[in-house]
């Protein structure tokens, strides 16, 4: 075993001090850390194919791009959202699916993303 396995071993001791808590927050800290690796293996992959760079975006962070296509991981399924030169995957839900083509945006939070679609109100400049 690597140390990176060391990640992902359960610590057997906690189960039998009955402190289910810890038990069932180190699964969810090694569910969410498999599935990072997961998204950036596949973005690096996708990166080599489309000639464009991927970014993980950070919780916080407003997202904007074109969405070109669904990508199915084994952690779930994912938005690819593409700009001029770079690309993002970020979690896919239902009502994205009919903005295939069009500009999405949307503010990622955690592990999860608020999609903001359809016509923005907003101040502008005409010219």
């Amino acid at each position: 075993m690597t140390s990176r396995d060391d990640d992902f071993r359960v610590r057997p001791g906690r189960v039998r001090d009955g402190d289910a808590r810890s038990f069932i927050g180190q699964v969810e800290r090694a569910a969410r850390k498999l599935a990072r690796r997961e998204v950036d293996q596949a973005g690096r992959k996708l990166a080599q194919e489309r000639g464009k760079s991927f970014y993980v975006p950070e919780s916080g962070e407003r997202i904007s791009g074109t969405y070109r296509q669904s990508v199915q991981l084994v952690s779930g399924k994912y938005a690819l959202v593409e700009r001029s030169c770079e690309f993002t995957l970020v979690p896919w839900r239902p009502v994205i699916e009919k903005e295939l083509g069009k500009q999405v945006s949307g503010l990622v939070r955690g592990d999860g993303i608020s999609w903001e679609l359809g016509r923005q109100r907003g101040l502008g400049i005409g010219m």
